[in-house]
């Protein structure tokens, strides 16, 4: 069985109160309603699809600080983090004896190849006051097994 997912969208934020509305976590998720400014004159977003070997998700220079007075001009959540692939492997064996009985084996290993898998909520840091803004914090375990036997008499 395989599985490809994309993965969640980054949610931006940014905490403080540039906006001077004086509401703070209110926003989505429970977080404040400021949001980074987006300039994409600065260059394209770079979203990092494999990033095994860069831990940025995307380019996070075109992103700064929102001007006090305003909201932010980035959208809350405008792009998707890195998803994931998934191969789940089912190997059986049975044995049979002369006397009637019967050994049955299964095997089951989950992300069979051990792909990278950085997905679910709060994978990339969307916290534009972050020193880990952009950076991917969290993944799936790596390849798990699982195997049973059972003797029939």
């Amino acid at each position: 069985m395989t599985r490809f997912s994309t993965g969640l969208p980054v949610t931006f934020q940014s905490f403080g109160d540039n906006a001077l509305v004086q509401v703070q976590n209110n926003g989505v998720n429970s977080v404040s309603i400021d949001l980074p400014n987006y300039n994409p004159s600065l260059g394209p977003l770079n979203i990092n699809h494999d990033p095994r070997n860069n831990p940025l998700a995307f380019n996070t220079k075109i992103f700064s600080p929102n001007v006090l007075g305003t909201f932010g001009t980035s959208s809350r959540r405008f792009f998707y983090g890195p998803g994931s692939t998934t191969m789940i492997w089912l190997c059986t064996r049975s044995l049979e004896s002369r006397k009637q009985a019967r050994w049955n084996s299964v095997s089951r290993p989950f992300n069979a190849f051990n792909h990278a898998q950085f997905d679910g909520a709060g994978a990339v840091d969307g916290n534009r006051d972050d020193a880990t803004f952009g950076h991917i914090l969290k993944s799936q375990p790596g390849r798990v097994s699982q195997v049973a036997v059972k003797f029939f008499f």
